[in-house]
């Protein structure tokens, strides 16, 4: 009887081994499966905010129209941003050809490279607020000019 009851429980020690075995089995193929699900929500996530980046970067215009930008933020509430675009940009000769194939220099305010998403879409923002790319800034500089 004794025996019997030995044998019965190494059994059953032999059946919960086994089933942990496949536990184990199951859980570490999880636990990698997570692990690449994580690896690929990181990737996902960072590019996102590079596109995001990105997409800021572009509404801040390459070749700065400083008339455009003046007439943008002459109200006493968007002159603080004048300063701050213009932190962005630096002053550059670049040499244009015409139909005719005459050569001219004229100085532009280019925008700079940054490594900071956060300071490009901080940029791209201030654009937004001050309406730079709407028409009726546009026409508003262009009226100025007609008028001084």
């Amino acid at each position: 009887m004794i025996i019997e009851d030995v044998n019965s429980i190494v059994a059953q020690l032999n059946d919960a081994m086994q089933t942990q075995g496949q536990q184990n089995t199951v859980i570490n193929k999880l636990k990698t499966m997570m692990q690449q699900h994580v690896k690929s929500m990181k990737n996902i996530s960072q590019q996102n905010m590079q596109a995001e980046a990105n997409k800021q970067r572009l509404k801040s215009p390459e070749v700065l129209d400083v008339k455009r930008l003046e007439a943008c933020t002459d109200q006493p509430a968007t002159q603080k941003y004048r300063d701050m675009v213009l932190a962005f940009y630096a002053e550059e000769e670049i040499t244009e050809t015409d139909k005719n194939g005459k050569e001219s220099k004229r100085v532009v305010m280019k925008l700079q490279p940054s490594d900071s998403d956060e300071e490009m879409e901080k940029l791209g923002k201030i654009f937004e607020t001050i309406e730079y790319h709407s028409g009726s800034n546009a026409a508003k500089q262009a009226l100025k000019g007609v008028f001084s």
